[in-house]
């Protein structure tokens, strides 16, 4: 069962010109909070028409980014350089994240699943 329990947490990647949010940079936070964050759509995916496409949530990004970044729970840092983005990165930080009992076992399995929504897959 998650607790109210605050950590620090730093949750950033590079796309396109810096449109990555920075709602998770460097601040104490929930793992409910977290959990929501990452599930968060993106707002990075239009079609032909401009019109925004749903369900590009921030996980996606944080594992197949094309640039740097950086995941920081507490004191355990991932990051990544040009290229090297994986979701192996966002599956150890998920697991962190669950092991520390900031989340629970249901929000564990739907983040592992990449949260369900179509490009999160």
């Amino acid at each position: 069962m998650p607790t109210n329990k605050k950590v620090f947490v730093s949750i950033y990647c590079k796309i396109y010109t810096d449109n990555f949010s920075e709602e998770m940079v460097n601040r104490m936070t929930t793992g409910d909070e977290i959990y929501e964050f990452l599930l968060k759509d993106a707002g990075q995916s239009f079609d032909e028409s401009c019109n925004l496409i749903p369900g590009d949530c921030n996980l996606f990004y944080l594992g197949c980014c094309q640039k740097f970044g950086c995941i920081q729970l507490d004191d355990e840092v991932w990051s990544w350089s040009f290229g090297e983005s994986s979701f192996d990165t966002v599956e150890a930080f998920v697991s962190n994240l669950y092991q520390e009992k900031l989340i629970s076992g249901v929000q564990f399995h739907t983040l592992m699943r990449g949260g369900g929504s179509i490009i999160c897959i």
